[in-house]
């Protein structure tokens, strides 16, 4: 299926489609290649890519849609995926791929409404320089409850944030490994992030810089700027969960956590010897500590 335009619309309520091809591409300048909204339910298998290399590739709304999407791999010059209507019903979306691929500057997934969202890709790379951030859940215009679970591995030698929550309610859990120039801000003031698995940067900032919300760490964090603000986790507000994680920073003057403010509300949670020489360091706050941190 090929289209100067999009090559799949599908907007009529209870509408419902089993599309199947072998491969999908489009060069809209102002449509995604496949779209879904207005309540229906889509299911695409797409047995090779799925690709527009000038505009969004996937692209659903609320509300009620339902989509679910299974290709080789998606290939996009603006956002891989994408939710961006209004509203906190039940919207659905569900991608499958081994890899997207981004040519462009945009995020290579976004929501900015709410829903529940799964991705299983394999690896999430960026080939063009980019400021933005790879995964992006954003409050924009809209209150909304987006509830993301996104499996697969990230490299971004270009984004300022490899992971940018701004969504005030939004709930993320990220399932793979993460490594590149950016690292991963939270400032949605109710929002939930879980990491968990390895995160290995090289910027002059917290690993993760929180500001708000919650963010529980199961995996390995690691900084590997050589600069004495290249910290672990740095905090201007919010509370780290720090469950079985181990933070190593390469400059003697990082702290593997810093927080910038008063904080009371860091935690350690099973944490017992995992390791040794935490270089833990609070500047202000409170450090609770559940486990036998040596």
């Amino acid at each position: 299926m090929v289209a100067t335009s999009a090559v799949l619309i599908v907007s009529f309520t209870n509408s419902k489609i089993n599309f199947q091809c072998k491969s999908i591409t489009s060069t809209s300048f102002a449509q995604p290649a496949v779209f879904a909204g207005g309540g229906c339910k889509v299911n695409v298998q797409v047995f090779g890519d799925i690709s527009n290399t000038i505009f969004d590739t996937v692209q659903s709304t609320d509300f009620n849609t339902e989509l679910h999407v299974v290709a080789n791999r998606i290939i996009t010059g603006g956002r891989g995926c994408s939710v961006i209507a209004g509203g906190t019903t039940g919207h659905k979306q569900f991608v499958y791929a081994k890899e997207m691929i981004l040519s462009g500057a945009a995020a290579c997934v976004n929501w900015s409404n709410g829903g529940y969202q799964e991705l299983h890709v394999g690896k999430y790379t960026r080939i063009a320089g980019a400021t933005i951030g790879n995964i992006i859940l954003q409050q924009s215009f809209f209150p909304s409850t987006p509830i993301v679970n996104i499996y697969g591995d990230i490299q971004d030698d270009s984004a300022l944030t490899i992971i940018d929550v701004n969504n005030n309610n939004g709930l993320l859990s990220y399932f793979g490994n993460i490594a590149g120039n950016g690292n991963i801000s939270v400032t949605g003031s109710s929002a939930f992030v879980k990491i968990n698995g390895e995160v290995v940067i090289s910027k002059d900032a917290g690993v993760i810089s929180m500001s708000a919300g919650t963010v529980e760490v199961k995996g390995k964090l690691k900084n590997i700027m050589n600069s004495i603000n290249a910290h672990g986790i740095t905090i201007t507000g919010g509370r780290p969960i720090l469950n079985q994680a181990v933070i190593v920073t390469t400059n003697a003057f990082t702290n593997s956590l810093f927080a910038a403010a008063p904080q009371n509300a860091i935690i350690y949670t099973g944490f017992a010897n995992k390791a040794k020489h935490a270089n833990v360091t609070i500047q202000v706050g409170v450090l609770v500590v559940d486990a036998n941190v040596q």
